[in-house]
């Protein structure tokens, strides 16, 4: 590690390098939500300023984005709270999502209409 952090220092631009595991991580994340996207598909949407019209890369994004916008608000304020989760789901999602207050939530497969999950109340 301390290698590590002693190679990054001389690197231009040491933010990209950590994007780049960033971008892993949420590539892998997504995966295990069957949202899958291929590395290089990310690695070009990420320096190219056009508009990726892919659902998933766009997500995978979203999900990079959040991780960038979680660790700048722990570097501002060490402290894990409701509110911070609420914004990364946003920012993942894209809308104005807050914490489910309907009982009786289910997820279910959308092909067989089978319940796959039931979160728990309260």
């Amino acid at each position: 590690m301390s290698e590590l952090k002693g190679a990054i220092t001389n690197l231009p631009n040491p933010t990209l390098f950590i994007d780049t595991i960033n971008l892993q991580e949420a590539q892998a994340s997504s995966a295990i939500e069957n949202i899958i996207t291929p590395l290089d598909e990310l690695f070009k949407a990420s320096i190219a300023d056009k508009k990726n019209d892919n659902l998933a890369t766009k997500e995978v994004m979203h999900y990079k984005d959040a991780l960038w916008y979680g660790i700048k608000q722990i570097e501002k304020r060490p402290i894990l709270t409701t509110n911070l989760f609420i914004a990364l789901v946003q920012i993942i999602k894209k809308n104005q999502s807050g914490i489910r207050n309907a009982p009786g939530t289910q997820l279910k497969n959308p092909q067989t209409n089978t319940v796959v999950y039931t979160p728990p109340e309260g």
